[in-house]
């Protein structure tokens, strides 16, 4: 399937401004919250290499040197169009996350553990010359993460996550006929991302 243009170039643009606020604490010891931004790309159920996998953009937020919360929204769109018999294949896909993350030491190479939380919805169309369909399909997941990020500027970081998922969805299938049919999957996953993150 074709990559959307739009999606394509949304990823360029994931260096974005971001603050950083500091506040003393009663025994006049310095307490930093560091906000930041970036982008992420998810390995989990992806097959379709060598397209550019699905992305998120992250906000986090680093309480200290300990603590970091990370939510995240991601969309991606495909369209494809065939001349025999007026064949047209759409797909849409909605993602939210949340991830808690607990951070080990304070140093560029910095390892960290925590949970992920994740919504997605999948809205898959179909149309020809005598018919058309619509698959719609909700999943959620959550599980632990075990990440290491390294902050080779900075501003700038790379990292890496290993995820461990149980995964809940249903699936809708609605046909032109008006004929409706229902699915439901459970089970374990594992998956991996890439995150790049700015600081300032």
């Amino acid at each position: 399937m074709k990559m959307s243009k739009l999606t394509s170039l949304a990823i360029i643009f994931f260096l974005l401004l971001s603050f950083k606020v500091e506040s003393q604490t009663t025994d006049t010891t310095d307490f930093k919250f560091k906000f930041g931004i970036g982008i992420d790309f998810e390995m989990v159920d992806y097959d379709n290499y060598p397209s550019i996998p699905p992305t998120h953009i992250v906000a986090n937020l680093d309480i200290g040197d300990v603590f970091r919360i990370e939510p995240g929204i991601g969309y991606k769109t495909t369209n494809d169009n065939y001349d025999t018999n007026g064949y047209v294949r759409s797909s849409k896909r909605y993602s939210y996350s949340l991830g808690a993350y607990w951070l080990i030491g304070s140093k560029k190479t910095r390892p960290y553990i925590g949970l992920d939380l994740n919504y997605i919805k999948t809205i898959n169309e179909t149309i020809d010359d005598n018919s058309s369909s619509e698959n719609i399909r909700k999943e959620s997941r959550i599980g632990p993460v075990l990440g290491i990020e390294y902050k080779f500027h900075r501003r700038f970081s790379i990292g890496g996550e290993f995820l461990f998922l149980r995964t809940n969805s249903n699936s809708t299938h609605i046909r032109s006929n008006g004929e409706e049919t229902e699915g439901f999957t459970d089970g374990w996953k594992t998956g991996n991302r890439i995150k790049f993150r700015f600081y300032f």
